[in-house]
């Protein structure tokens, strides 16, 4: 989660990281992909804190929450 995605951006690309993939959900979610490979050996993904996607990384939480490895497939 970064604080403004724009400003992210530009120091990504700036810094030899360039957006492989950037979009915006039909709710408003900004999202990319940035290539940080050559430094880091794989892509840096930044959203925007926004309440929808924030909803549901606290849902993926809550699922892992005490989870014991036994029905690894379930519908959040």
């Amino acid at each position: 989660m970064v604080n403004s995605f724009a400003e992210q951006q530009r120091i990504f690309t700036e810094s030899g990281w360039p957006a492989l993939f950037s979009s915006t959900t039909p709710n408003g979610n900004s999202f990319a992909f940035h290539d940080a490979r050559g430094e880091l050996g794989h892509l840096v993904e930044i959203y925007e804190p926004r309440p929808s996607i924030l909803a549901l990384y606290r849902r993926v939480a809550e699922a892992a929450t005490n989870w014991d490895g036994t029905d690894p497939v379930r519908d959040l």
